[in-house]
């Protein structure tokens, strides 16, 4: 009798649980500025359902103008942890990470002739609005101020799946 329960108790919290856990929503997106500071593609995830904490990370061509007579270009990785507020399809995203970079820079006011070369490590914060269903077309729009360099709107449209 004592097996008999055990085993039935289980049986209940397994399938209790196989009810609850929600796979993770995934995106894929282009973006336009923000901590990609150009050009890029993001992979998204929640590490549960479709709302709450995740992550983002992706690729992107960067191309930074700070100041008139200084260019900035090259190959960046922003690395994000971010969450969701909401249950609906509209939600508020805040996250932080950093934009990781190998980048060209020339500085006209010194030598426009120089070229420097070098790896970046650019720390960021980011607050938007999303758009994002369980399965189908996704859109992000918000603001990524930073440290080092001035704040960069942000516009991503995407997939989720």
């Amino acid at each position: 009798m004592k097996k008999l329960l055990l085993l039935s108790l289980l049986a209940i919290s397994l399938m209790v649980s196989a009810q609850t856990s929600e796979k993770p929503a995934r995106s894929i997106s282009l973006e336009f500025l923000g901590p990609h500071q150009g050009f890029g593609i993001n992979y998204d995830s929640r590490f549960k359902g479709n709302k709450g904490a995740g992550f983002r990370t992706g690729l992107s061509y960067a191309f930074l103008f700070p100041a008139q007579d200084c260019e900035i270009q090259g190959v960046s990785a922003p690395l994000e942890l971010n969450y969701l507020f909401g249950n609906k399809l509209l939600k508020f995203e805040m996250g932080f990470g950093s934009t990781v970079g190998y980048y060209h820079t020339r500085d006209y006011a010194k030598d426009p002739e120089e070229i420097k070369n070098g790896f970046s490590f650019i720390p960021f914060l980011d607050a938007g609005i999303r758009v994002q269903p369980k399965r189908g077309l996704t859109l992000r729009l918000g603001i990524t101020p930073s440290a080092l360099i001035m704040p960069y709107p942000y516009i991503s449209v995407g997939y989720a799946f």
